[in-house]
């Protein structure tokens, strides 16, 4: 998840970490700042991943009633 500085979520997202935060810290949208902090969990398997990708999205739809700022598609 991709965290602004008024601590509302800009993306949720699953991937290899490292190659995900290098995309992202390349587009100006989310360059420092932007971006205040950053949360992961780290699954075992990418099917796990997307999944509780899926999840969180729908979550957060659900309660704020958008997706999250920077969310381009839902998973």
């Amino acid at each position: 998840m991709k965290i602004g500085k008024s601590n509302a979520i800009l993306r949720i997202g699953e991937g290899k970490i490292y190659e995900r935060l290098n995309a992202h810290l390349k587009d100006k949208r989310f360059a420092p700042p932007a971006i205040k902090a950053f949360r992961y969990v780290a699954l075992n398997k990418p099917v796990d991943g997307q999944l509780f990708e899926k999840i969180r999205i729908t979550q957060f739809e659900n309660t704020a009633g958008v997706l999250p700022r920077f969310q381009e598609i839902r998973a």
